[in-house]
């Protein structure tokens, strides 16, 4: 049974039907608890995934091209070579893009 006026006291009886009055937290009393601090999570710092290239050089011409290039079809095998380096790098080597495929848009 609930005292109305207070609102914590609560009569509860136990195994041996003796009757005791039982505290119950008062309502500011139970929020206080209830109250978690708001610390921001720290999330770990994630890196900019590096962009990854693919192409195939001309070392004769020294054009760049995209591997699906119909320039890519009609060049010699002896002077297609692979390559993963970025634009800025293979533009320093002397490399430029090809105007077919325009690889570096």
């Amino acid at each position: 049974m609930f005292n109305k006026e207070e609102k914590k006291t609560v009569i509860s009886m136990d195994m041996g039907g003796a009757i005791e009055p039982v505290e119950l937290p008062k309502e500011e009393e139970k929020v206080e608890e209830q109250v978690v601090e708001n610390k921001p999570v720290e999330e770990p710092i994630k890196e900019e995934p590096k962009e990854e290239y693919h192409w195939i050089l001309n070392t004769n011409t020294k054009k760049v091209h995209i591997p699906t290039c119909n320039s890519v079809k009609q060049m010699k095998e002896k002077n297609k070579k692979e390559s993963d380096l970025s634009p800025e790098e293979l533009k320093s080597k002397g490399y430029t893009a090809c105007k077919n495929c325009n690889p570096f848009k």
